[in-house]
């Protein structure tokens, strides 16, 4: 597994994971969940990965010429798992924006908790 890419933002990174898909590469998105809460977990970035080694050049070649043929093309079956596991990535994508400003929130309020606990600790 090689890494392609990478994005400041989950819907970038997989819209450009979903494209490298249709085209009959595996690829898996990495830190997509993570990067939503950025200042509790220090994730910046969202990578696409290539999962296959011998799909990675086909795949570097899309990124110049959008119609490549790939060489090593994965079979329709095997695109539509991956493409349900890409789906599964993005779990908060599909909370409304009010629970999820919730959940922030509470990271945000533990985080300042915590560094006012170890202030007075010292």
């Amino acid at each position: 597994m090689k890494l392609l890419q990478e994005f400041d933002n989950q819907v970038e990174g997989k819209a450009f994971a979903s494209a490298l898909l249709q085209k009959g590469i595996a690829t898996h998105l990495a830190g997509a969940y993570s990067s939503n809460y950025r200042i509790a977990t220090g994730t910046t970035k969202v990578g696409v990965w290539i999962v296959l080694d011998d799909q990675f050049e086909d795949a570097i070649k899309l990124l110049s010429n959008p119609n490549h043929q790939v060489q090593n093309r994965l079979p329709d079956t095997e695109i539509e798992k991956f493409k349900q596991a890409l789906e599964g990535q993005l779990p908060l994508l599909q909370i409304n924006n009010k629970a999820k400003n919730k959940i922030l929130t509470g990271i945000v309020l533990l985080t300042v908790v915590a560094f006012a606990l170890v202030m007075v600790l010292k």
